[in-house]
C-alpha cells in the first residue's frame, strides 16, 4: 500500500518527513529513512490493524501529525473442486466447479469470478466474466483433447488466480458394428422342430466412446425401454426395420444402418434321400400377408437342382413367392452337389479390369484387348479345375469321341484335353453332364445339324443364364478366374515386356506354369503344371479354351455380369488362354481371339465348364 501526506513550511525551509507505523498507538516505529518526498510504500500483513503517524521537521522545529489507524484487506481465495486434474470425461456437458472464500465477511457478497478454458496450457479464452456462479456446464467444441482451466476471483479490492488445472475429453460416441439382419422362426410345416425353437431375433451394436444415451427404433419409432446394446424381439412383424442412435454429448448423435427382421416358417426339403432339415438353414417360408416367400440357402458346395410348389416347377431362385396359401401347401427343393473337380471362384461383389491398356508392338490381335474397362460380378461361380479331357468327353457323350485324327500338335490319350470339337458339341456335352449330375440344362435348341458330339451345329440356340446348370464360361468369367486376383499379364506375377521372357531362365519359369511354344509343341496331359491361386490348371497354354461369347471389340463402359454381344457380327466366338504352340504374348491372361465355333476343320480349342449361381445370390 502507499501512504501520502501534505507538508508545508511557511519559512521556505526544506522539510524532512518520517513515516512511523506500529501495531499500537504507543509503539510507532519509523519504516524508512527520512525523506523529502510526500509518499511512501508499505507492505503490511493481510488482516492486521495498524497505526501510523507522520513526523516532519526543518532546521528549526519538529512537528508530528495525529495518529491514524487502518486495516490491511484480506484477499479472496478460490479452489478448483472438480473435475480432478487429468480426469477423463466421455460425455458432455462437463460440469466445472469451484469455491471462493474471504476472511472478511463483508467482502463475501462481492466475490466475482472469471473463468478461462482453453486447449493451450495457459488458458486465455474467457467463458465467464464477473459472475457470482461457482459452476459452469462446458460443452467442448473439440473432442479427444486436453483442456486447461483456471478461475480468477475478485472481492472488489483484490484478485486471486487459481493454479491451472486440466481434464481430458474423450471421443464422441459412435456405432462401430451392427446391427445386422436377423430371422425369427415361428414353426410352420417343419415336422422336425418344436414350436418353441428359435422364437426370437436379436439385433446388437458395438460402440466406442461410452454413450450415455442409447435408443433403439422400430420403423422410425422409439421402442420404450430399448436402451441396451442388444435388442431382443419376439412378437414383431416380417419386414420390420431396426436402427440404433447413440450419443454422449460429444459431437452429433450417431445413427446405425437399418437391419431387417424376417419372420419365417420352417420347412423341410428333399435331396433325393427323403425329407430332412438342417436346422431350417436350407429352406423356409417367409410370411407376406396372404402369400409366402420361399427362400433357400444352399451349403457352400450345393446348388439348387429344382423347386416345386404343389407339384408345379418354379424358377431356381432364392426368393419364390407363392400364394394365396391354401392348406395343404407343399414345397419341395432338390439340391445337387457341385462336382469335386470344380473350384469356387469368389467373384461376388468383386470388380476387376478386363483388357490390356498397352499391347506390345509385336503382339498379334492387340486391338482385341484395347478399351480396358471395369467388370463387376453379383455372383460366385464354380469352374472346372482342369480342361475337359478326352476321357471325360467320351464318357459323358455316350462313347462319342472328340476328334483325334493325325495331327502332330494334338496329344492323344485319356488325360489329354478334348479338342477339335465344335461349340455345338461342347454345349451338348454341358447339357448331358448337367443331366447326369442332377442340374438344369442351360442350352436349348430347335435342331441339330450333323452328328451330335462329333462336329455338329445347333439350330435355334438359346442360352438361359438364370438356370443352374453346367455351361461354358462367359469371357469375363474366364478372365477373372484366370487372373485369380492378379493384375499382371501372367498369373505367376510377371508382365510380358521386351525383357520378359528374354532368357533361358525366363522360359524355364514360364514352362513351369504353361504349355506353350517351347520344346514339344504337342498338347500335354492336363493338371501337370503349377495352378493359379484359385486352384485352376492350364488356364494359360496347352489348348485354347472356348467361351460362350461372340467376339466383338471392347467398349470402355463398365459392365455388370456381362454375357457378350447379342449378335455374331464377326462370325466368331471368343477363345482364351492360348495353346501349346502359342508365342508368349498369346498366353497372357487378357489375350483374346476368335474362331468360327462350328468349323471343325480349323478347330483347335478345348474347353472347361462352369456352374453359376447368378439367380441365387442374396
Amino acid at each position: 500500500m502507499v501512504f501520502r501526506w501534505l507538508v508545508n513550511d511557511p519559512d521556505g525551509d526544506t522539510p524532512y518527513s518520517e513515516l512511523l507505523v506500529g501495531l499500537s498507538s504507543s509503539a510507532l516505529d519509523p519504516v524508512a529513512l527520512p525523506t523529502i518526498d510526500d509518499t511512501m510504500a508499505f507492505a503490511g500483513s493481510a488482516g492486521r490493524d495498524y497505526y501510523w503517524q507522520i513526523r516532519v521537521w526543518d532546521n528549526h522545529d519538529t512537528t508530528e501529525s495525529g495518529v491514524r489507524t487502518f486495516t490491511v484487506n484480506t484477499p479472496p481465495t478460490c479452489a478448483l473442486t472438480s473435475p480432478n486434474p487429468g480426469e477423463m470425461h466421455r460425455s458432455a456437458p462437463i460440469t466445472l466447479r469451484w469455491s471462493g472464500a474471504d476472511d472478511e465477511p463483508a467482502d463475501l457478497s462481492e466475490l466475482r469470478y472469471d473463468l478461462y478454458i482453453d486447449t493451450a496450457q495457459e488458458p486465455t479464452h474467457k467463458v465467464l466474466s464477473s459472475s457470482t456462479a461457482t459452476r459452469y456446464d462446458f460443452d467442448p467444441e473439440l473432442v479427444g483433447r486436453t483442456y486447461y482451466w483456471r478461475v480468477v476471483v475478485s472481492d472488489g479490492k483484490e484478485t486471486y488466480a487459481t493454479p491451472v488445472s486440466d481434464f481430458d475429453v474423450g471421443e464422441a460416441a459412435k456405432i462401430v458394428e451392427g446391427p445386422v439382419d436377423d430371422t425369427m422362426c415361428v414353426n410352420g410345416t417343419c415336422p422336425f422342430v418344436s414350436t418353441t425353437w428359435w422364437r426370437y431375433a436379436t439385433f446388437s451394436v458395438k460402440t466406442q466412446g461410452e454413450p450415455n444415451s442409447l435408443q433403439w427404433f422400430r420403423n422410425g419409432n422409439a421402442i420404450t425401454g430399448a436402451t441396451g446394446h442388444t435388442l431382443t424381439v419376439t412378437e414383431d412383424e416380417h419386414g420390420d426395420r431396426y436402427r440404433c442412435i447413440v450419443s454422449n454429448g460429444l459431437g452429433d448423435p450417431d445413427t446405425s444402418e437399418e437391419a431387417a427382421l424376417s419372420v419365417v416358417y420352417c420347412v423341410y426339403f428333399y435331396d433325393g434321400d427323403g425329407p430332412h432339415n438342417n436346422g431350417c438353414c436350407n429352406g423356409h417360408f417367409v410370411l407376406h400377408g396372404t402369400t409366402r416367400e420361399f427362400r433357400i440357402n444352399p451349403d457352400d458346395r450345393q446348388v439348387i437342382a429344382s423347386i416345386t410348389h404343389n407339384g408345379k416347377r418354379l424358377a431356381p431362385e432364392y426368393a419364390i413367392t407363392v400364394g394365396p396359401v391354401t392348406a395343404p401347401d407343399s414345397i419341395e427343393v432338390r439340391f445337387a452337389e457341385v462336382p469335386a473337380r470344380m473350384k469356387t471362384i469368389p467373384a461376388r461383389d468383386q470388380t476387376f479390369q478386363i483388357g490390356d491398356p498397352d499391347p506390345q508392338p509385336d503382339e498379334e490381335t492387340g486391338n482385341n484387348e484395347r478399351n480396358v474397362h471395369d467388370v463387376t460380378f453379383t455372383y460366385n461361380y464354380f469352374m472346372d479345375s482342369c480342361e475337359v479331357t478326352q476321357k471325360d468327353y467320351k464318357t459323358v457323350m455316350g462313347g462319342v469321341e472328340p476328334w483325334v485324327g493325325e495331327w502332330n500338335y494334338v496329344g492323344i490319350g485319356d488325360n489329354y484335353p478334348a479338342n477339335k470339337v465344335t461349340i455345338g458339341d461342347m454345349m451338348l456335352y454341358c447339357n448331358a453332364r448337367s443331366k447326369a449330375e442332377g442340374f438344369d440344362t442351360v442350352y436349348t435348341y430347335t435342331g441339330v445339324n450333323g452328328t451330335p458330339g462329333a462336329g455338329c451345329e445347333l439350330e435355334g440356340l438359346s442360352i438361359d443364364y438364370t438356370r443352374i446348370g453346367i455351361r461354358l464360361p462367359t469371357e469375363a468369367e474366364w478372365e477373372f478366374a484366370a487372373r485369380a486376383g492378379t493384375t499382371t499379364d501372367y498369373y505367376w506375377g510377371k508382365d510380358y515386356t521386351a525383357d520378359y521372357p528374354s532368357s533361358a531362365a525366363d522360359t524355364a519359369e514360364m514352362n513351369m506354369y504353361a504349355v506353350f511354344h517351347v520344346g514339344d509343341l504337342s498338347t500335354q496331359p492336363v493338371c501337370t503344371k503349377i495352378p493359379n491361386d484359385y486352384g485352376l490348371y492350364d488356364m494359360l497354354g496347352n489348348i485354347f479354351e472356348q467361351c460362350n461369347d461372340y467376339l466383338a471389340l471392347y467398349t470402355s463402359s463398365p459392365k455388370i455380369d456381362p454375357t457378350g454381344p447379342k449378335n455374331n457380327m464377326y462370325n466368331a466366338y471368343v477363345i482364351r488362354g492360348g495353346g501349346n504352340g502359342a508365342r508368349p504374348w498369346l498366353i497372357k491372361s487378357c489375350h483374346r481371339n476368335g474362331w468360327d465355333g462350328n468349323d471343325i476343320v480349323n478347330a483347335g480349342s478345348g474347353f472347361r465348364c462352369v456352374i453359376s449361381q447368378k439367380a441365387l445370390q442374396k
